[in-house]
């Protein structure tokens, strides 16, 4: 079985098929920053061993990956992501797309890095058997 989508869905699947003993797999992409393994936002605990999401995966055997410590490290941006939102919304112009470095940029300097995790999140979910 293949489950892609939300953590906790991920999550659920990999324990409905742990007791019938069926391999499932996950990709671990929602929880990706950078796609480098630089940043190591993505870093995940995979049969008691430290891997990176965007280098080592993001496919992963869905009953070894440490879901409680992938939702603690999720956990980690929601501030974070908050305040992206809440930039964009009162501000629709200024979003990753104009940040510094692409053409047509219309935030001002002034404002603060935009953090533009919360356009990447995963809002789709599938599952295939």
């Amino acid at each position: 079985m293949l489950a892609i989508g939300p953590i906790p869905m991920m999550r659920a699947v990999a324990e409905k098929t742990r007791p019938h003993g069926i391999k499932t797999i996950v990709s671990l992409n929602p929880i990706m920053v950078d796609g480098t393994g630089m940043c190591g936002g993505c870093r995940v605990q995979v049969a008691g061993r430290s891997q990176f999401a965007c280098v080592d995966g993001p496919e992963f055997d869905a009953h070894e990956v440490d879901f409680d410590g992938v939702a603690k490290r999720n956990a980690m941006y929601r501030a974070s992501e908050r305040q992206a939102l809440e930039r964009f919304v009162s501000d629709p112009e200024c979003h990753p797309k104009n940040a510094p470095g692409f053409p047509g940029r219309k935030c001002p300097s002034k404002n603060r890095r935009i953090d533009g995790r919360i356009l990447q999140r995963s809002t789709w979910a599938l599952i295939f058997i």
